[in-house]
């Protein structure tokens, strides 16, 4: 657990969290209902699905940022993040370049015109919020991707952490806790450390 992160299952994890938003906005929006309707028209989205997909977009941004364990290695890293935006389209990733000293923001958005070829087509370029990280560890990369951040609430969720679906079904209801208290600043989640078999040190961590 030191030497890797299995980061894929993390990713899927907050793929999970988005499938629970979809389902309640089926719920909420059932099709051929014509409230569902009157509100897809208002949206200006074409059909059912892609009108499901907007209001989701509206509730839930899932942001990654990419830490560079072999900065030298830039043709793998460029290959790993087409390979995550090809098997997970609704992510959007974050990284640090240190040549350039910017941070990147990439997505593959509108997924859902996106040709099956993998094409990153929306970049965003900016400086950190506390500028140049000295130490391009954990701190460093919560410090690239914190300016892309655009949701209210925030759910910030280790490498080592992955969130089942029937898990992610509680996120809509907890987040709801936020409008009918307003003291409310702060909500925690268990989480389910699933390293735990690499290692002593990923026992610790989930125990």
């Amino acid at each position: 657990n030191s030497n890797f992160q299995p980061l894929y299952r993390t990713v899927k994890g907050l793929m999970n969290a988005r499938k629970a938003f979809e389902v309640y906005a089926r719920i909420c929006f059932p099709k051929n209902h014509a409230r569902t309707e009157t509100r897809r028209q208002e949206e200006k989205e074409i059909d059912y699905d892609t009108f499901i997909e907007h209001l989701v977009d509206k509730k839930y941004q899932a942001i990654m940022g990419y830490q560079e364990y072999l900065r030298d290695n830039k043709k793998s890293d460029k290959a790993d993040i087409e390979a995550l935006l090809k098997r997970f389209p609704k992510l959007e990733i974050v990284y640090f370049d240190y040549d350039n000293n910017k941070s990147v923001h990439i997505k593959a958005r509108p997924y859902k015109l996106r040709p099956e070829e993998v094409k990153l087509n929306d970049y965003t370029e900016s400086l950190p919020i506390l500028g140049k990280s000295i130490n391009p560890g954990k701190g460093g990369g919560q410090n690239s991707i914190m300016k892309f951040i655009w949701a209210d609430i925030g759910f910030m969720l280790d490498a080592n952490s992955y969130i089942r679906f029937e898990d992610a079904l509680k996120l809509p209801l907890g987040l709801g806790m936020f409008n009918t208290n307003p003291d409310l600043r702060i909500l925690t989640f268990t989480e389910f450390i699933y390293t735990h078999r690499l290692g002593w040190k990923a026992k610790a961590m989930a125990y």
